[in-house]
């Protein structure tokens, strides 16, 4: 299981912001504050990373839609069985 960091170690902070972006993204970027410009920048950039692999944005929305399209009724099935 991820360690809870001290703040003294923004480098490995990344890490468990990586690891655990709800529980402590919010926190590592609020500690990070008080770091130097450069390196907050890269903790929130991660941060945003990470929520924007785990939801759907609009460009992957209009795929989905488009590929109902091109083969609704195989994926009509598909999603009958899950």
């Amino acid at each position: 299981t991820p360690q809870l960091l001290p703040a003294e170690l923004p480098g490995l902070q990344l890490h468990v912001l990586w690891l655990l972006p709800h529980v402590l993204g919010t926190v590592c970027v609020r500690e990070a504050q008080t770091e130097n410009q450069e390196q907050r920048h890269r903790i929130y950039s991660l941060k945003v990373t990470v929520h924007a692999a785990q939801a759907p944005t609009a460009e992957s929305g209009s795929r989905r839609r488009r590929a109902e399209k091109t083969c609704g009724n195989a994926r009509r099935k598909r999603t009958k069985h899950s």
